[in-house]
């Protein structure tokens, strides 16, 4: 009986920290699209007025 609650709660922390590193990584992932979108709206060059690159 033990055992299993010791199994248990171990299960318990995997989750939490499972759970806590997808919502890191979620922020992330959002942090970046930011920066992507900021990089390409940004990185338009006009050489001798040919146009956008």
């Amino acid at each position: 009986m033990k055992k299993q609650k010791t199994q248990l709660d171990d299960l318990y922390e995997l989750e939490e920290k499972t759970n806590r590193l997808l919502i890191q990584n979620q922020k992330n992932q959002k942090k970046q699209a930011k920066q992507i979108v900021k990089i390409v709206s940004g990185s338009s060059i006009k050489c001798n007025g040919y146009g956008r690159f």
